[in-house]
């Protein structure tokens, strides 16, 4: 509804417009347009193309058929033009050359000497009088070749995997006549061999033994003498079952009612076989389905012309890279087309429909169409280019003329003035839409409709009033008249293809009920297309509302001045309808794609150009909870998932919830939450220095309760020296100066103290530097104060002026940990008279206090220093860091876009973190690994990296040990031999 009330009628999407397509007005003649399911739109049917033959060209014959097959791997085997030798594409060498006989394979025919006993390997020579009649390569990688001479048939099946000569199979005389004609691949391993001349088709297993048919009488014939017979007793015997007979194609025909001559045969899958039949006597070619369960024969798909041959696979086209779906290609006898037909399975039925699209041959000659790694392809008989794809050429032809009949549309009123027409669709140079109308305020139920609906049901009622032509249509300029939808149109390019919302004024439809006619018209090349119809009512009239009578007394002029009037309506009403809804510039989820950068600058937000529309629309929309949590751990994980992560949804912005909290994929790890406790409190004792594992003594550790003589007390017990506690007298906190006592001092540091001290130790090293750089030998300041250079690191305010000089001097200059400790202690005594009376001390000053190098004496200082250095300096090396990792989930990651990823990571967290914090972005395996392993809320005991679908081909410097394999997957069909990926 617009801002004048006006409503409209619409028809979108394929339920709607089939509400058209069922209806035929009478005596319409003209053909329906058609569903285009991919585009969404109604189009002119299309019709096949059926190429014309050029001068001189002859119709394909059988005999110049040569039979063809590929393995898995793309190489092309085929039978050559003197039928005595086959010949091989190879993909490797991208080249054409001999393969049996005199081929690179006859180095493995040769005679092996040294056999074993006295059997050795026999070169197989061909036979003069075998002619080659058809081969295929099986699934578990065989060659098969069948032959037919004057004196025998049989086959010839190539190992292609292992090499080596080929093993002969004869087909006996006492067995049917054969004569090989085509063969397919079996499912399971074997082939399928069709026989045409005596109109049979046999089934051989994997060893080329035949496979017996339900049908095969298993009656025994008369009984045959065994060949090793006892020296006593009767002489034994044993019954023979008939052979069996194949498949008997003409019997199953004459019982379907049809008759046959097979030319081809393709396997649709392992239920299905597809019999390609010629009838020369009507010049026409048929279709057949073999049933594998019961052998039924039925005629599936009638071509009116001969064909040649056919194949089942997917086409190049110009648009993708394969057909999406499989279709039957058959070769017109011509030989300058295929005919494309799609097939449709549905549970036990099979159907083929004829495909409109182009499929041209250039130099075929009737040689082979094959089936190469699900590609079509045909012999093109060129030593360069020999086997050409299939591609479907990008032309069509349509019908020229098509027209449908819309349901009666309800005004809702009588004499309703029905507005507008608004068509959304392609209406091209050469093609376009004739609309014609009938409004009535009464209608009748339509007579080709056998249900009887009342009058009120608009869906089986028709107008009998006459079709009133209506204007041309015109295309909209500025897009569709609807408010904020996209104009697509708008662009001068898409005009002049005609891609837009066309209109017209409807002209003298007053009445309750409009009915629509449109007739698409083209040139058989071109096709206008339609999407979706929108009819507006009722008309808001502007010479009834904002003029005098006057104006409308004469008929003629008044509807004049009402059509007239009604232009600028149009015009003024989509201006106010935009006006009305401007509120849906400002909802994320339904403002137009273009208006989104401008609703992010309201939150002073730059998009960035990479992203999708859900991601922008979603983001804005969130705008305000995303800046509530910057600066915090999850908003900085919450900005990287708007840049990365792809199932990005609302839950994605809710506050977190620690009841609920699970691993994210992008993971921000804090550096102080790594460790809690020390090494050896963890249980990690690390090595001895005879390279064991070191004994710790776990217990209770030392407290300011138990003072300086406690912790001596302590370290004598532990040293197993009583006299040690006498000699450290206060517990000095450095490491001794015996080389092999500072690893015992450090090991009782670990276990009574929980850490080593260090600060003290090293900011003595420090001053006693210092007051070396300061004084030097000669000088007279020496002479005066002879004790300076042996002035020890001051645990109190020194009482040698000179020293407390040289002290203050020193205090100076900056120590982070100095100033950490003056400051730990500012905060917790406030003034300096307090501290030294609770220390026993003189400092004059907190920012002249030394670092303690000895324990100190009080309780109360022993507390202060504990706390700082075992607490207070381990959060403070951790504190303000921590780590952003990126998931890595497959061992094919393109370096270069992984090193995208940590740029753009970089950038993202450096504007969301605190400024006084310091990160560094890595990544980790997402996946479990040789070597590593991760236990959390999001592992998964099952395949995990080791499932096939995550292990790519291993390339060399691309994947890392044990994240995929050097060899291939296994062959299938039980097979024991494997492949080796090159």
């Amino acid at each position: 509804m617009n801002v004048n009330d006006s409503r409209f009628h619409l028809l979108l999407g394929q339920d709607d417009w089939n509400r058209c397509l069922v209806r035929q007005d009478k005596g319409a003649v003209e053909p329906l347009p058609v569903w285009d399911a991919t585009l969404n739109e109604l189009s002119l049917q299309s019709k096949p193309i059926l190429l014309a033959a050029t001068p001189g060209e002859s119709h394909l014959t059988l005999d110049a058929r040569r039979s063809a097959a590929a393995d898995r791997y793309g190489n092309i085997y085929w039978i050559d033009t003197d039928q005595s030798r086959i010949r091989v594409w190879s993909v490797g060498s991208d080249s054409e050359s001999a393969f049996w006989p005199d081929g690179p394979m006859d180095c493995n025919f040769a005679h092996r000497p040294g056999g074993q006993g006295e059997f050795e390997s026999l070169e197989l020579e061909p036979e003069n009088d075998q002619t080659f009649k058809t081969l295929a390569v099986t699934e578990d990688h065989y060659l098969v070749v069948a032959f037919a001479g004057q004196s025998r048939a049989g086959f010839l099946a190539f190992d292609l995997m292992a090499g080596g000569p080929p093993v002969e199979t004869l087909w006996l005389a006492s067995m049917p006549p054969f004569t090989p004609f085509d063969m397919a691949q079996r499912h399971g391993g074997g082939v399928w061999v069709l026989d045409r001349e005596n109109t049979h088709l046999w089934e051989l297993d994997r060893n080329l033994a035949i496979v017996k048919q339900t049908r095969d009488s298993t009656a025994p014939v008369a009984p045959e003498m065994d060949i090793f017979q006892p020296l006593e007793g009767a002489p034994r015997e044993h019954l023979v079952s008939a052979f069996p007979t194949g498949i008997d194609l003409a019997a199953l025909a004459t019982a379907a009612g049809e008759n046959i001559d097979p030319i081809a045969i393709e396997i649709l899958d392992e239920a299905n076989v597809l019999i390609l039949g010629l009838n020369q006597s009507e010049n026409q070619s048929r279709i057949f389905r073999l049933q594998r369960k019961d052998n039924n024969l039925s005629m599936i798909y009638k071509l009116d012309q001969p064909t040649y041959d056919f194949v089942l696979s997917k086409a190049y086209t110009h648009t993708a890279t394969a057909a999406s779906s499989s279709q039957l290609f058959v070769v017109a006898a011509s030989g300058n087309q295929v005919l494309a037909l799609d097939v449709t399975k549905e549970t036990d039925a099979v159907t083929l429909s004829l495909s409109t699209k182009l499929f041209p041959l250039r130099l075929f000659g009737g040689r082979a169409v094959i089936k190469v790694k699900d590609t079509a392809c045909y012999d093109s008989g060129l030593k360069t280019i020999r086997w050409v794809p299939i591609v479907q050429q990008p032309r069509a032809s349509y019908y020229e003329t098509a027209e449908l009949v819309t349901p009666l549309f309800d005004g809702l009123e009588l004499q309703c003035t029905w507005d507008r027409l608004m068509l959304d669709a392609c209406i091209p140079s050469g093609s376009f839409i004739e609309v014609f109308c009938r409004a009535a305020d009464e209608a009748v139920p339509c007579e080709t409709s056998a249900l009887k609906s009342p009058l009120d049901n608009a869906e089986f009622c028709e107008i009998i009033d006459p079709w009133v032509k209506q204007p041309k249509l015109y295309l909209r300029g500025d897009g569709a008249e609807l408010p904020w939808l996209r104009a697509d149109a708008i662009r001068s390019t898409q005009r002049e293809a005609g891609i837009g919302t066309w209109e017209l004024l409807l002209q003298k439809m007053h009445g309750r009920y409009l009915q629509i006619k449109l007739c698409f018209k083209g040139n058989g090349m071109v096709t206008p297309r339609l999407r979706a119809l929108r009819a507006w009512y009722p008309r808001f009239s502007y010479s009834q509302r904002f003029l005098p009578a006057v104006y409308r007394e004469d008929p003629i002029a008044g509807d004049f001045l009402e059509r007239f009037l009604a232009n600028m309506e149009g015009m003024s009403t989509m201006i106010e309808d935009r006006i009305v809804q401007i509120q849906s510039l400002f909802d994320p989820r339904c403002a137009p794609a273009e208006a989104l950068e401008w609703l992010a600058g309201w939150f002073d937000l730059a998009l960035d150009p990479a992203w999708e529309e859900w991601r922008r629309r979603l983001f804005i929309k969130h705008a305000m909870d995303f800046f509530r949590w910057r600066g915090t751990t999850h908003g900085i994980r919450l900005a990287l998932a708007v840049a990365f992560e792809n199932c990005l949804t609302d839950e994605s912005f809710a506050d977190p919830n620690p009841d609920t909290l699970h691993l994210q994929s992008i993971r921000i790890v804090e550096t102080y939450q790594i460790r809690k406790v020390g090494a050896v409190v963890a249980g990690d004792a690390g090595r001895d220095d005879a390279g064991g594992f070191r004994i710790v003594k776990t217990g209770e550790q030392w407290s300011p309760q138990e003072d300086n003589e406690g912790l001596l007390k302590r370290y004598a017990e532990f040293m197993s020296d009583p006299q040690i506690a006498k000699q450290l007298n206060p517990f000095e906190l450095a490491p001794p100066s015996d080389v092999a006592a500072q690893a015992r001092w450090q090991q009782f540091c670990e276990q009574h103290l929980g850490f080593v001290p260090s600060i003290g130790a090293a900011d003595r090293q420090n001053w006693q530097r210092y007051l070396a750089l300061q004084v030097q030998p000669d000088d007279e300041q020496v002479l005066q104060t002879p004790n300076l250079m042996s002035a020890k690191y001051p645990s109190d305010w020194p009482k040698d002026s000179t020293i407390a000089a040289k002290w203050r001097a020193f205090s100076v200059l900056p120590n982070i940990t100095r100033r950490q400790w003056q400051d730990f202690l500012t905060r917790r005594y406030r003034h300096i008279t307090k501290l030294n009376m609770v220390y026993q001390t003189s400092w004059p000053a907190f920012d002249l206090i030394a670092l303690p190098d000895f324990l100190p004496e009080t309780k109360e200082a022993q507390t202060d220093w504990l706390q700082f250095e075992k607490h207070l300096l381990a959060i403070t090396r951790t504190a303000h860091r921590f780590s952003v990792l990126l998931p890595v989930t497959s061992v094919t990651e393109d370096p270069a876009e992984m090193e995208r990823h940590v740029q753009l990571a970089r950038r993202i967290v450096e504007l969301e973190k605190p400024a006084h914090t310091v990160f560094d972005v890595r990544f980790y395996w997402a996946l479990n690994r040789i070597g590593e392993a991760r236990l959390g809320l999001d592992t998964l005991l099952d395949v995990g990296s080791r499932a096939p679908q995550l292990l790519p081909d291993a390339v060399l410097g691309r994947v890392y040990l044990g994240a995929s394999f050097a060899g291939g997957s296994k062959l299938p069909i039980d097979t024991d031999r494997y492949l080796l990926n090159h």
